[in-house]
């Protein structure tokens, strides 16, 4: 596959770039490594030093409610999409109140009958619309979409996930 990121993600070798003082970095590593945290452990140090920087900051609760709650999406994010970590993926998103007799319809439908067939999976809100457009366009097959609120709808979209095979 190839990589759209020039190597500066995947390929980009893992170095301590933090430091505090010697024994509060010698705590740090070794708390990582009775965690077990074997899979770059250096990353898993500086993401551990961050947090407590932020401490430091003294930021206020909802920045760090904010930086929290994005920390555990980001992971289980990562944790879903882990299987397809290969294949590129492409997210559409839009209104949900779309009419299937909409030329916006059959843009969204047709972009996403493409992106599959560049071999893209299609990510979506899982909603009507748009982002329905974009499941069927897709195909079951190459689709996911997640449930989420929606501001103004009285109860969240509902899911229509699947996930490639």
């Amino acid at each position: 596959m190839e990589d759209f990121t020039g190597g500066t993600i995947h390929d980009q070798p893992a170095r301590r770039q933090w430091t505090v003082d010697p024994p509060f970095d010698a705590r740090v590593r070794e708390l990582v490594r009775d965690w077990a945290a074997n899979k770059s452990p250096e990353l898993i140090e500086e993401m551990m030093v961050t947090a407590l920087k932020i401490a430091r900051d003294q930021m206020s609760i909802a920045d760090l409610k904010l930086i929290n709650r994005s920390i555990k999406e980001m992971r289980y994010a990562a944790k879903v999409f882990a299987p397809f970590q290969r294949l590129r993926k492409v997210a559409i998103f839009g209104s949900a109140r779309t009419s299937a007799d909409s030329p916006e319809f059959k843009v969204a439908k047709d972009f996403a009958r493409e992106m599959v067939a560049q071999n893209f999976m299609v990510i979506t809100g899982g909603g009507d619309g748009i982002m329905g457009a974009a499941q069927r366009g897709a195909g079951r097959a190459r689709a996911s979409g997640s449930t989420f609120a929606c501001h103004g709808s009285s109860e969240p979209m509902k899911l229509s996930t699947a996930i490639p095979s």
